[in-house]
């Protein structure tokens, strides 16, 4: 059997043709489409949930600690735009005290 291409018009009626065909047979090619969309579906269920809990997580040992002072030189090297603003202080306040939580 010989495969030949001789012009583009015979591709264009190939090709009407294979839409013609799915078309007629739209109740078995939506039931393929739906078999390969579960199967599909699960391989990446099995591999997101399953492989997932057989694998422990990597916990790091270094914790990771704020640097007081070196908050400190950055805000001292900052020019005040707008020391006035209360929300600006306020916010500068919390961070203060959440700091100071932290650190003790």
């Amino acid at each position: 059997m010989k495969i030949t291409f001789n012009s583009p018009k015979n591709l264009k009626e190939k090709l009407k043709n294979l839409v013609w065909i799915l078309g007629l047979n739209a109740f078995s090619l939506i039931l393929f489409l739906i078999f390969i969309d579960i199967i599909l579906g699960c391989a990446i269920f099995y591999n997101y949930v399953f492989l997932a809990e057989n694998h422990e997580p990597q916990i790091t040992e270094n914790i990771v600690k704020f640097d007081f002072e070196a908050y400190q030189q950055v805000l001292e090297k900052l020019p005040a735009k707008e020391p006035d603003n209360e929300m600006l202080q306020k916010g500068n306040n919390a961070l203060e005290s959440l700091i100071n939580n932290l650190t003790k």
